[in-house]
């Protein structure tokens, strides 16, 4: 079509307790050994014929090889150019360090990697490039340099974060004058912190809360809720012993607690037990109770576990009924409407057949949005200690399946080694009787409650265990009925690994789980005669005694930090730190090994029983991971050499391309180019949002004859190969009618991002040198007819800048396009169809002022003259 144109007219709070000492013990340190682990296979050295490199967990969404997150067994498959095609010709897995090799490659050869999560890790996806070059990638060999990370949403958290613990007061905190009432029982402080400073941040009172253990942190509303648990000596709060709490943390400086709901209000009966009075506790917090009312009840009756899932619903295990229970914490999106009945169901857990007694379910964790549900059998009936075992829990829709069942009949290290307590140094029934004196005061007998749980990054299992016995005694309290003997409880709870073989989950044995083995082999405290945890230790003053003082700290309360190697859990007298205290150890996750030193988050003074000493003093451990994770797009440009739509493992990158980032309105909003091997991507990006990414702007792509940098084509699209094609082949088609005008005739692809954490790098391009894709479409050209004849002469030229505006046959508007330096106008990838062009002098300013249009279809040659009526300003 042409057409002529003639010429005419915060400060956080602190934890406020006269208890804690703040100063650090001189310490003596006890030196452990370390037996450190080789990989599986022969590392890449990066000699003559091989290629290798890493695979990592990218947790911290920076595409960096930063933090301490191999992955293990993930497959990775070497594809070679043979005869126009890709052949696989090796395949591995990374090892343990999460590295691997090939070799008896030919060098200065380039070869194609796929990396493929297999079935039993936990719902990897492909993490943002940087270090990272993505589950496809080419690597020219020699190389040690191919590297692969993945990443999930769920596991993003900021640096540094913040957790929260629960923690426990003596006495009556609702009474009048009660003392323990303006005592913190929640407290939050930074996974760095470490030592006896900073002091841990207030979050929750006495009165506000009472005793509670279960704790759980919803990311997206940033509320952190914690639910009642019955412990001897303590006082429950307001809402009693169905008692769940909201703590929101948006503004973590000043923290609001609120009631959040009663579950027997709902009609979930958790049991019972009097009130704080009834029980006989104290409005002081240096006087000791009997409680009697409380020392069966514990770990039987009440809430255990809490978590909460990304849809919006509390999980807990009533201890009582022994079901999961789940709440649905705003069904009607309405935060001021307490949940209703029915906001709640219930599930009734399978029974393992526990042997001599009863089960006993307690822990609950959400992970990947699967429910998880952990407990003992407690051997109550036989008090047999073989019948100890341990028994965890996936749902699976209504049901249940079976993910472990381990025995707990195993010698453990001892709570305490004073006089004869070293004497229980392993897991023992539950009963309701008191445990015999084994030194001036001390009663150490444990009793297991799987407290919680925590999957590892390659689906191990870090199962946490605290002291039953912890609960039901005290710090120089009361014992049952009386006042004599003065009763102190040195619990000694226990952390395992349970290893995720193959989707397999086997119990730990002599300090090795999988491929990791500990300095704990042989140490006669755990499964098969040694320890994987080895250094859950108390390492101070004491050690001028045979053994250190306490070989099990660790009280139960669990918190994983992905990325950082390491996972938090409460522990008495945290290591190199002090007595009579209760804090944070932080243990390796592959080596056993305890961080030095731990952090303490309360101390008891001797003389005074208003905490707990070492007789479970803290209750549960959370993150809280407020900030939402970035999403990224983008991939890789490649030179398609044989036309052919996949990306061969042969073929190069393509550098320096503009790649432009558009709104759905047409707006651009990033530009950036691929980098020297053809990798490209855009990140600042917004949720569940549409997006175009467009190749070759700013020139390079000439819409009019379909060429990049004047000598490539579009490829053929979705035609890839390999595991997974979408990752191999040309993801583009060029811009028509159905798309925004701003890129009318660019090779773009259209993305609609997820929520946050979205990651994709399949956004591919592929140009070849052979037309393979051509193109159907309208065009022409606009010029200056300046002798008003509508006939094209040699003299006259194109007019740039100029709006063309093509119309369907009803006269809907279906775009516009701008004319290129010499007057040229196209509209690309046209369907087949009746179409007008249409030009208005008057509004179209660029170029055209002061002319209108020439005359049309003069002359006898068509390919010179002017198609549009003057009259109308269409074809």
């Amino acid at each position: 079509m042409l057409t002529a144109f003639s010429e005419s007219e915060t400060t956080p709070g602190s934890f406020a307790r006269d208890i804690f000492y703040a100063f650090r013990d001189a310490l003596e340190h006890r030196i452990l050994t370390r037996e450190n682990t080789a990989p599986f296979f022969a590392p890449c050295t990066g000699a003559s014929g091989e290629i290798g490199g890493k695979v990592f967990g990218d947790f911290n969404y920076n595409g960096l090889d930063d933090e301490n997150s191999p992955l293990p067994d993930i497959e990775i498959r070497l594809y070679a150019c043979s005869g126009g095609n890709n052949t696989l010709i090796q395949t591995t897995q990374s090892d343990i360090d999460g590295t691997f090799t090939f070799s008896g490659l030919t060098d200065g050869d380039q070869y194609r990697l796929e990396f493929i999560v297999p079935a039993h890790l936990p719902f990897y996806q492909e993490a943002f490039l940087g270090d990272n070059r993505g589950a496809v990638q080419y690597v020219t060999a020699p190389s040690c340099g191919a590297v692969a990370a993945f990443t999930h949403p769920d596991d993003y958290c900021q640096s540094n974060p913040p957790l929260a613990s629960t923690c426990f007061v003596n006495g009556d905190p609702l009474g009048a004058g009660a003392e323990a009432a303006d005592q913190d029982v929640l407290v939050g402080f930074n996974w760095n912190d470490n030592g006896t400073t900073p002091l841990p941040d207030h979050l929750g009172k006495a009165a506000d809360l009472g005793a509670c253990y279960g704790l759980a942190f919803h990311r997206k509303t940033k509320k952190l809720y914690a639910s009642a648990f019955i412990k001897r000596h303590v006082g429950l709060g307001p809402l009693g012993i169905g008692g769940i709490y909201e703590i929101d943390m948006t503004d973590p400086n000043n923290p609001v607690v609120a009631p959040f709901v009663d579950v027997e209000t709902l009609g979930v009966d958790v049991g019972s037990i009097g009130s704080n009075a009834a029980r006989g506790l104290p409005l002081t917090l240096d006087e000791p109770s009997n409680d009697s009312t409380a020392y069966a009840k514990v770990g039987r009756e009440g809430i255990g576990g809490l978590s909460v899932s990304e849809d919006g619903k509390l999980w807990f295990v009533n201890l009582f009924d022994k079901k999961l229970y789940s709440i649905v914490i705003d069904a009607d999106q309405n935060p001021a409407t307490p949940p209703t009945a029915a906001d709640v169901e219930s599930f009734t857990l399978p029974d393992p057949g526990c042997s001599g007694g009863s089960f006993r379910p307690f822990a609950v964790e959400v992970f990947r949005n699967e429910v998880y549900v952990g407990g003992v059998c407690d051997a109550f009936n036989s008090q047999n200690r073989a019948d100890l075992s341990s028994v965890i829990y996936k749902k699976t829709g209504s049901t249940f399946i079976e993910l472990a069942n381990f025995s707990l009949d195993f010698d453990k290290g001892w709570a305490s080694n004073a006089d004869t307590c070293e004497n229980y140094s392993g897991w023992f029934p539950w009963t309701d009787d008191l445990p015999p004196i084994c030194a001036t005061s001390f009663y150490v007998r444990p009793q297991p409650v799987l407290s919680e749980f925590e999957f590892d990054i390659d689906g191990s299992l870090m199962v946490g265990y605290m002291d039953r016995t912890g609960h039901q005694l005290g710090y120089k309290n009361w014992p049952l009925t009386g006042n004599f003997p003065i009763m102190t409880n040195v619990s000694g709870g226990d952390l395992l690994r349970v290893y995720n073989n193959g989707g397999a989950y086997v119990l730990e044995k002599n300090g090795t789980a999988g491929g990791y083995t500990t300095g704990g082999v042989g140490n006669n405290q755990g499964p098969g005669g040694g320890e994987f945890y080895y250094q859950d230790i108390f390492a101070g003053p004491s050690d001028n005694i045979p053994g250190p003082p306490h070989a099990e700290t660790t009280q139960g309360g669990l918190a994983f930090y992905r990325g950082s190697g390491k996972i938090a859990t409460t522990s008495i007298d945290p290591y190199s730190t002090l007595f009579n205290s209760g804090g944070i150890n932080w243990m390796n996750t592959t080596d056993g090994t305890v961080q030095n030193p731990g952090y303490v988050l309360y101390r008891s003074s001797t003389s005074s029983i208003s905490t707990f000493a070492k007789a479970n003093g803290l209750g549960s451990l959370t993150l809280m991971c407020a900030n939402d994770p970035p999403i990224q797009i983008g991939k890789y440009v490649w030179h398609d050499q044989n036309s052919d739509g996949i990306q061969d493992a042969c073929e190069p990158g393509l550098s320096g391309i503009n790649m432009t980032l558009y709104d759905a309105s047409g707006n651009s909003l990033q530009t950036t180019q691929t980098d020297a091997s053809g990798y490209y991507a855009f990140t600042d990006l917004d949720p569940n949002t549409l997006y175009y990414i467009v190749a070759g702007t700013n020139g390079q792509f000439n819409p009019q004859t379909g060429q990049l940098n004047n000598t490539l084509f579009l490829t053929l699209p979705d035609v890839g190969d390999g595991n997974n094609p979408d990752l191999t082949d040309s993801d583009a088609s060029i811009g028509g009618t159905q798309v925004n005008s701003a890129f009318l005739g660019m090779p773009f692809i259209e993305i609609t991002t997820g929520d946050y954490g979205f990651v994709t790098n399949g956004a591919d391009f592929g140009f070849a040198g052979q037309n393979v894709n051509p193109m159907a479409g309208i065009g022409g050209y606009v010029w200056h007819d300046e002798n008003g004849d509508g006939i094209q002469s040699g003299a006259e030229t194109g007019i740039p800048g100029a709006t063309v505006t093509l119309l369907d046959s009803g006269g809907n508007d279906l775009g516009s396009v701008l004319t290129d330096s010499l007057g040229n106008y196209f509209f690309p990838n046209i369907p087949e169809g009746d179409y007008r062009i249409h030009m208005d002098a008057s509004t179209n300013t660029s170029g055209l002022t002061g002319l209108t249009i020439s005359p049309q279809n003069q002359g006898s040659d068509d390919a010179l003259d002017s198609d549009i009526d003057p009259l109308t300003g269409q074809t």
